[in-house]
């Protein structure tokens, strides 16, 4: 019995040595926001052509994306800005198996990636009217993200010091830190368009070029109360 009291005895005695060595801390989360401009611009589109006759619909979808790169090229866009990939080629059957209307359909994406954004509007045209089916993205972006991204942490950082300071002086307590965690915030580029038919030459793509987007970063930061 006197067993069992010294070891309760003990144990009570650890919790409350553990108690009172534990250090008060405070979590806050700080968020800082940097604008900057936009000096590069990325267009991904797809040219796509069909055919009953598998090397008919690849000999069409060569010619169209070959004439397509001449006309950019002609208007101003650069051959180290032009990529070319993702070729396929994809038999699609008709629903109906006594309408024998099976078509194979080849498609290339293109990829324009570029610092003239000035001539945005003038790009897309030739796109459109040259034999792109689709214009999958219109993104804006820094080129340089990762300077401002790392002003961003900074400021993130002084948002959550502040409002632990806020905290700490109504405590009557200092503070130190003790855990920072930044978030993996993925800036993405500003989107504008997605999935657009661009089978409608005559129709022009509405667009406004950003002034500024938006780099923002966040932490979460333990502090101790002293």
């Amino acid at each position: 019995m006197k067993k069992i009291i010294f070891m309760l005895t003990l144990a009570t005695t650890l919790f409350a040595n553990n108690s009172v060595n534990k250090e008060a801390t405070i979590s806050v989360q700080g968020t800082g926001i940097v604008m900057v401009k936009p000096d590069m611009l990325k267009i991904v589109s797809v040219v796509e052509s069909e055919d009953s006759a598998v090397e008919k619909a690849s000999e069409k979808n060569k010619n169209i994306v070959l004439n397509l790169i001449k006309k950019l090229e002609r208007g101003g866009v650069a051959k180290r800005d032009i990529t070319i990939g993702n070729y396929s080629v994809n038999l699609r059957r008709h629903n109906n198996e006594k309408v024998k209307d099976n078509k194979y359909f080849a498609s290339t994406q293109i990829i324009i990636e570029t610092n003239r954004l000035n001539r945005t509007e003038n790009i897309l045209d030739l796109l459109t009217k040259n034999g792109v089916t689709n214009i999958y993205d219109i993104e804006f972006y820094s080129k340089d993200i990762k300077k401002s991204e790392e002003e961003a942490y900074r400021l993130a950082y002084k948002d959550a010091k502040s409002k632990a300071e806020n905290i700490a002086t109504l405590e009557k307590k200092t503070l130190s830190p003790k855990e920072i965690q930044l978030f993996n915030n993925y800036n993405r580029p500003i989107q504008l368009l997605r999935a657009s038919d661009s089978s409608n030459k005559s129709s022009g793509i509405p667009l406004t070029i950003p002034k500024e987007i938006e780099v923002k970063a966040s932490v979460n930061t333990v502090f101790y109360l002293n």
